[in-house]
């Protein structure tokens, strides 16, 4: 007769490598949500208000355009928030997170997707475009100090310190710029101060990305040498679209860098904050590539400088959202550097 008890059945040790396995309810990598975020902004905000004037007989072309920055604009929207639903529910079981930072994520990221939701049928009020914008910044600066706690993930929460600072500066500034416009009491030197901070702090924050992303300063070197020589190749041809006898290819890349940079009311030399814009924008589809982190934090990352670009927007907002709750989600896995372990995370 066999004496021994039975066994007891044996857990696996670490389910931090298994955990994101549990994202596959829609089989839509977080890169892949990222990139098509990308896709989006760029067609949405760049391509497709530059297009109109640049040349004559480009109506199919406009018709085109516009159909399809829509339609990436409605998928982006709708899968940020059936990404941004799911998440929400992942995040609040973590009790590591401390229930604080739980319990303030909720109402705000609901009052996101609602409102974004809302925005799909009608355009937004600017008050409930501002509440937007606060709610962001609000939800990303509650995730800062997590990330600030860990060596590993400290730049990470360097990075999303200088955009919301960024986002908070810039907030201030339209506001300010919005006062003066109708009173003209606010003080414009204190606008300007702002605007040219937030700028600086965009700046900054591609730098940290770049940190945070590659494993050696060299790794570092070659992604800043390459984003900036794209950025500054795209300013050149921008300015050579700006004279009276150029292209039209050249007109429309002119304007997309124009229309990508435009920030209402605020009063930031237009060089600067072209050149702040194609760096966010370049270093946030280089960040897809980088390998030192898992995909998934590298995609949070990449959200987070779209959703500095598109500040101000309901989409803008709901990319932030989405990519604090990626970062939330991963920052206590304790494999969260080897990428090797986590290739294909999907949301």
């Amino acid at each position: 007769m066999n004496s021994s008890s039975p066994e007891t059945p044996s857990v696996p040790a670490a389910s931090a490598s298994a955990a994101p396995s549990d994202a596959r309810y829609f089989g839509v990598s977080a890169q892949s949500y990222a990139a098509l975020a990308l896709c989006a902004l760029i067609a949405a905000k760049g391509i497709a208000p530059a297009l109109p004037g640049t040349a004559t007989g480009i109506a199919q072309l406009i018709a085109v355009t516009n159909w399809f920055a829509a339609c990436t604009t409605q998928l982006v929207a709708a899968g940020g928030v059936v990404m941004a639903i799911r998440l929400l529910g992942v995040v609040f079981t973590l009790p590591s997170l401390g229930i604080a930072f739980r319990l303030m994520l909720v109402p705000t990221g609901l009052s996101v997707i609602a409102l974004v939701t809302a925005a799909a049928t009608q355009p937004l009020e600017p008050e409930f475009g501002k509440l937007l914008t606060l709610t962001a910044l609000v939800t990303t600066a509650a995730l800062i100090p997590f990330l600030l706690a860990r060596p590993s993930t400290r730049t990470l929460g360097m990075t999303l310190a200088a955009l919301a600072l960024g986002g908070a500066l810039d907030l201030v500034a339209y506001e300010m710029g919005r006062q003066l416009a109708a009173t003209e009491v606010a003080p414009r030197a204190f606008a300007r101060a702002c605007a040219g901070a937030a700028t600086l702090l965009d700046f900054a924050a591609c730098l940290l990305t770049a940190q945070a992303l590659t494993a050696n300063v060299r790794a570092r070197l070659r992604v800043l040498l390459a984003v900036s020589g794209a950025v500054l190749g795209a300013l050149v041809l921008g300015a050579l679209g700006s004279t009276h006898t150029a292209h039209g290819a050249l007109v429309l890349i002119h304007r997309s860098i124009e229309t990508l940079a435009a920030r209402a009311l605020l009063q930031v030399p237009a060089l600067l904050a072209e050149a702040s814009t194609l760096l966010m924008l370049g270093m946030a589809g280089s960040a897809l590539f980088l390998a030192r982190f898992r995909a998934d934090v590298r995609a949070a990352m990449s959200l987070a400088l779209l959703a500095r670009i598109g500040s101000g927007s309901p989409t803008g907002a709901l990319l932030s959202v989405a990519s604090v709750l990626l970062l939330a989600r991963a920052v206590n896995d304790p494999h969260l550097v080897p990428e090797r372990l986590h290739t294909n995370v999907a949301i």
